[in-house]
Formats: C-alpha cells, structure tokens, sequence
C-alpha cells in the first residue's frame, strides 16, 4: 500500500526533480525512487526508520540554516550525542566508546548516545554549519 504522501510521479530527466514511493510489504516499509527501484530501502522497524528521518532533518538543517537557528548552538554545546548524529556532525576518533540509554542533546532523540568528545566534539559539523551560514547569507 502507498502512503497517501506518497507521489507516483515518474521522474522528469529535464525537470531535475526526484519523486519518492514507500510501500509496507511483509511487514516492512519501503522507499523508492521514481517507481522504478533503482534506489530501494527496506525498514524494518520503526527504530530504522525513525533514525533515516532524524538523519534528513539534520542534513535539512544545515541546507536551510536560517530555518534552524539553533542548530549551531546545539552543535556547540552538545555533551552527549547519539551515533546518527555523532557520524553526521563529528568524526568517531576513539576505538572504544561508553554507550547509554539517554537523550541526544543535538537531536533531542532517546536512544543509545555517548560523549561528544568520542566525534572529536562535532567540530567537522560545526564548521561545516558555519561555512553553510556564511555563504547562505
């Protein structure tokens, strides 16, 4: 079944945009691209796709700044992070980490997080956030 969201658009070479299909099929959702399954993702649970979703709202983040002004500070301030946003933002620079059930001070997720300072304090995400503002205006 599709989601009602879901547009069954084919996708127009010239026009430059990309349509996106989720279906649920044996107990899992799936995601494709322009109908054609080239590009197909399967979820298994809600965890799964939760930590997809989290992921493009980061990246959405940092693509309209204005839009989320606290992005950067959250990014500055962070003392425990989550592995999605650790790896997004940060660099793992540690061989081992010590991992808990908490709550992601960049995300705001309850989930499995760890010192900042495991992703070299996200500072790859913080320069990359300020390098996004300044040429955004």
């Amino acid at each position: 079944m599709t989601h009602p969201q879901a547009s069954s658009k084919k996708h127009d070479p010239k026009g430059g945009n990309c349509t996106h299909t989720a279906w649920v099929k044996n107990g899992r959702v799936f995601l494709s691209n322009d109908d054609d399954g080239y590009y197909q993702q399967d979820f298994k649970n809600r965890e799964e796709l939760q930590a997809f979703v989290d992921h493009l709202w980061q990246i959405a983040d940092e693509a309209w700044p204005k839009q989320s002004d606290d992005l950067l500070e959250r990014l500055r301030n962070a003392y425990q992070c989550c592995k999605s946003c650790g790896t997004t933002y940060g660099v793992y620079s540690v061989g081992c980490s010590s991992s808990r059930i908490g709550k992601c001070d960049v995300c705001d997720a309850q989930t499995w997080v760890t010192e900042t300072r495991d992703y070299a304090y996200l500072i790859t995400g913080i320069r990359r956030v300020e390098t996004a503002r300044k040429s955004a205006g």
